[in-house]
């Protein structure tokens, strides 16, 4: 966002350059609103001379980035080596919020880089049971029952199986209307 404001300040100051000096003209209506062109519409358009001289600022050239907005924050390891640092947790439901009314199915959101959707699976624990690994960041189990469990997410690589990160354990709370 910062480089696009700046781009657009340095082609703005570029344009105030090679222009001349533009002509202002200004109209007041019978409400006191105040308009302003640089096109005189109609006589009602007064020309402005009085205008104060524009101050340009000439803008730092832009520091070139390697890191994207959407790549992860990368940490040295003890080895030396670049390690990513996976932005992984799960989003919805919120630790300790009581779900009324799903007909018994519970919808576990996670969140993850769309780098890493592309190279692992999220495999889902409700209970310490283990569900079926899926590549979906937004998975929905069914027959989960009243009362309180406990949900945790793997991040598994998807070629060897292998864990490579886990959530921090939420619990939710399923509530269901009593039939009459």
């Amino acid at each position: 966002m910062n480089k696009l404001l700046v781009l657009c300040l340095v082609l703005f100051s570029f344009q105030l350059l090679a222009e001349d000096k533009k002509k202002i003209y200004k109209y007041v209506d019978k409400d006191g609103a105040i308009y302003y062109s640089e096109t005189k519409k109609d006589d009602k358009y007064e020309e402005l001379d009085d205008l104060p001289e524009l101050s340009v600022v000439p803008s730092l050239p832009a520091q070139p980035s390697n890191k994207s907005f959407s790549e992860p924050d990368r940490k040295i390891s003890k080895s030396g080596f670049e390690k990513k640092q996976t932005v992984f947790k799960i989003t919805t439901p919120a630790d300790q919020e009581s779900l009324w009314g799903t007909g018994g199915k519970l919808s576990v959101t996670v969140a993850l880089s769309a780098e890493q959707q592309q190279r692992t699976l999220v495999q889902i624990l409700i209970d310490g049971e283990k569900q079926k690994p899926n590549k979906n960041t937004t998975q929905v189990f069914s027959d989960i029952y009243r009362g309180e469990h406990k949900v945790v997410a793997h991040l598994l690589d998807r070629n060897s199986g292998r864990l490579i990160k886990k959530s921090k354990e939420i619990t939710v709370y399923m509530h269901q209307n009593s039939r009459k």
